[in-house]
């Protein structure tokens, strides 16, 4: 138990909700980070347009900004393209996609757009480092930790078994 100045012994009950609590709000400031912070040290910024204005850059009406490549997703819903500007400084954009049955013609006739169907999704690093490094380091640890316990606990069961079942098994021929 833990004593705490004016607060009195804590219980297990208490440690366990206090293990928890902290565990909730590690979660919750490492689900900020990623959302937040993460994109900023490790990405370029995608800036929202709308399917006109994109429509407007392809065709070439945009004074300085000349379109280089153009990604639709495979469900269709999402334009994710690059464009330089007078500078040759490169910006994403995207756009929603609208149904139009002349922009992948409009796009494989341009030869100076790079046109793909797909747009590979890429997680944030935060993301990645906690699928590829932490998940599998806690089912490790999970998995050492746990499978002995286990292994006791069905042991210390078969203990329990009383030895006349297993004279009762052994006259059986079991």
């Amino acid at each position: 138990m833990n004593d705490q100045p004016g607060l009195g012994p804590q219980t297990p009950n208490q440690n366990r909700r206090n293990f928890f609590l902290y565990a909730a709000i590690a979660l919750l400031i490492m689900m900020l980070l990623n959302a937040f912070v993460m994109p900023m040290l490790h990405g370029a910024n995608i800036t929202e347009v709308d399917y006109g204005t994109f429509l407007r850059m392809v065709d070439g009406e945009v004074e300085g900004v000349t379109v280089d490549t153009v990604q639709i997703d495979e469900n269709g819903q999402e334009i994710i393209f690059s464009a330089k500007d007078s500078t040759g400084q490169v910006s994403y954009y995207s756009t929603g996609a609208f149904p139009d049955a002349e922009l992948v013609d409009r796009l494989s006739a341009n030869e100076d757009i790079k046109f793909t169907k797909v747009t590979p999704q890429e997680n944030g690093f935060l993301m990645d480092f906690l699928v590829s490094w932490v998940l599998p380091t806690l089912i490790f640890i999970n998995i050492w930790f746990g499978a002995p316990l286990i292994m006791v606990n069905v042991y210390a069961a078969l203990q329990t078994i009383p030895q006349d079942q297993y004279e009762a098994a052994q006259i059986d021929g079991a």
